[in-house]
C-alpha cells in the first residue's frame, strides 16, 4: 500500500515565501514501510537563521523495520540545503522496544544514535562541523478513555544520553517530554 500527500503554504504576513510539501509512504507489507519527502521551504531552520533570512529545503528518507508490536528499528536520513550555501547532511539509527502493557498502561523505551555533518564554517547559527548524539528515552503511556474512533492518550518521555560535538568534550544531555493526543475521530488517523 502507498499513501501520497501534499501540502502547500505561503506567509500569512506578505503572501511570499510559497512552500510545498511532498511525502510518499510504502508500506507492502505490516512490518516494513519506506517513507520520503521533500519540503520545499522546511520550518526546520534554527530561529537565529531565521532572524538573518536563510531559508531552506529538506530532503527525508526514512526505513522502519517493525518486527512486532514490542520492536522496531529505524534508520532515518535527512539532507538540508540552507539559502546562504549549507548543506546539513544527517542519519540516525532508532532502536524501539517494548517494556509493558497492561490494561491502560504502556512502557516503552527508545535507543537512539544520531549524527549530523554541517558544510559551511563560521555561519551565523548553531552550526557544528559535526556532531553525534546517543540517547535513552523511556515512554510511559496512560490512555485515559478511548470508545469507538475516540480516545484521549498521553505519554510521559524521560531522555537522557550524551552529546559529542567537533571540538568539544562529551557532555550528558537529558530531555523531559509531556504529549496528549486526542482522536475525535478514526478518519484522519495517521500511525507514525
Amino acid at each position: 500500500m502507498s499513501n501520497v500527500i501534499s501540502v502547500f503554504s505561503i506567509s500569512y504576513d506578505n503572501g511570499k515565501d510559497f512552500g510545498s510539501l511532498t511525502a510518499v509512504r510504502f508500506t507492502p507489507d505490516d512490518m516494513w514501510s519506506f517513507d520520503l519527502s521533500y519540503d520545499s521551504f522546511t520550518t526546520d531552520v534554527p530561529l537565529r537563521a531565521r532572524v538573518f533570512g536563510i531559508e531552506s529545503d529538506k530532503l527525508e528518507a526514512d526505513i522502519v523495520y517493525r518486527e512486532s508490536e514490542w520492536r522496531s528499528y529505524g534508520l532515518f536520513l535527512t539532507d538540508m540545503n540552507f539559502s546562504d550555501g549549507n548543506t546539513r547532511l544527517g542519519a540516525m539509527i532508532d532502536y524501539q522496544q517494548g517494556l509493558l502493557v497492561k490494561r491502560d498502561w504502556k512502557v516503552r523505551m527508545s535507543l537512539d544514535l544520531g549524527y549530523s555533518h554541517n558544510s559551511r564554517r563560521n555561519a551565523s547559527y548553531f552550526n557544528p562541523s559535526h556532531d553525534v548524539t546517543l540517547s535513552i528515552t523511556p515512554m510511559v503511556e496512560q490512555t485515559i478513555r478511548r470508545m469507538y474512533g475516540r480516545s484521549f492518550v498521553h505519554r510521559l518521555f524521560f531522555g537522557m544520553g550524551v552529546y559529542d560535538e567537533a571540538g568539544f568534550k562529551t557532555k550528558p544531555i537529558a530531555s523531559l517530554r509531556y504529549q496528549q493526543e486526542y482522536e475525535l475521530s478514526d478518519v484522519h488517523h495517521r500511525d507514525h
